[in-house]
């Protein structure tokens, strides 16, 4: 039985079972490779090469996991995944790219991990949700009802509205918001569109959100584009084909 599912390249299929084995199938369950198990929920982060495999994987225990392999997508299915650990005791976790990822931990605190435990951000602290858009910018929910727009590397903030019960992103499926109360609808999405004076540097960022009171709010961001992520300066350490800072 399918718990849920994520496409790859080529036709293949990221599969997650009711049984918390995670298979890559291509094109059906008759050509798989078992990626992981034990795995409560997962997400397909892509390489930018077809032929790597890179995926998150939160364990039932809590821990969390980058499975990474060479893929070939032939019949037989040849794929053969090494795991690293990259934090535990968590509650919940967005990746936006194969070496970054967002993680929220039992206490309430966020993070972004950037290839381990040992190279992370503090984000914020007594957290209840949270939607990334990039490594750099992050929508938080703090359990004080308050919606947060976040710059972690330049540990900045901007309060964007109060009494907000939570966010969605429409545009990326794989980092959608869980939901506490399922039949109140909110989202947020952010645009390719300039700003005001045509600065396409400097985006609109639309935000739908349900409030307390049940009103439905449109409100737009003209904040200036966030920091840059650092530069590992030559010092990088390659995870897959993308540069880590060490």
């Amino acid at each position: 039985l399918v718990q849920s599912f994520s496409a790859m390249y080529d036709g293949a299929v990221y599969v997650l079972g009711t049984d918390g084995n995670l298979w890559l199938e291509s094109p059906d369950q008759s050509n798989r490779a078992l990626v992981d198990s034990g795995v409560k929920r997962f997400q397909w982060a892509p390489s930018g090469d077809e032929r790597v495999g890179i995926v998150y994987a939160m364990h039932t225990d809590g821990t969390l996991w980058r499975d990474e392999g060479r893929v070939w997508t032939t019949s037989p299915i040849v794929a053969t995944y090494t795991k690293a650990q990259i934090d535990s005791n968590i509650l919940d976790f967005r990746g936006v790219d194969a070496v970054n990822v967002f993680v929220l931990d039992r206490s309430g605190k966020l993070w972004l991990d950037n290839g381990d435990v040992n190279h992370r951000t503090s984000v914020d602290v007594s957290v209840e949700s949270f939607v990334p858009l990039s490594s750099a910018e992050v929508f938080v929910l703090t359990t004080d009802m308050k919606l947060w727009r976040e710059f972690p590397y330049s540990n900045t903030k901007d309060l964007v509205d109060t009494q907000v019960y939570g966010v969605t992103n429409l545009l990326d499926p794989t980092v959608i918001a869980q939901n506490p109360y399922p039949y109140k609808p909110w989202y947020d999405f952010e645009p390719n569109v300039a700003n005001a004076n045509g600065n396409p540097n400097y985006p609109q960022v639309p935000v739908v959100v349900m409030g307390h009171d049940q009103t439905l709010w449109l409100e737009t961001l003209n904040d200036p584009a966030p920091a840059p992520a650092p530069t590992c300066a030559g010092q990088g350490v390659m995870k897959g084909n993308l540069p880590c800072c060490a």
